[in-house]
């Protein structure tokens, strides 16, 4: 039995997302830190909630973004 480890998993699902924008977000971390993200994503992820996973330009790997915390709106990179 093959097991797909979670960020294969991710990373298959960021590959077949059909159309991805590039947007710039803040939201409050598990920790209670801000933090401001220029990320990739599906359209469609922006109107679901809770944690969406997402290309993080910056940092170059897959992320969490939480909608749930988010602060103020998600807006797209010029």
């Amino acid at each position: 039995m093959d097991l797909v480890s979670p960020l294969r998993e991710a990373k298959g699902v960021m590959k077949n997302s059909t159309k991805r924008s590039e947007y710039i977000g803040t939201f409050i971390k598990a920790s209670g830190a801000a933090r401001t993200m220029r990320f990739t994503t599906a359209a469609a992820n922006l109107g679901k909630r809770g944690l969406i996973t997402v290309w993080d330009v910056e940092s170059r790997g897959l992320r969490k973004f939480n909608l749930n915390t988010l602060m103020g709106r998600i807006v797209a990179a010029a």
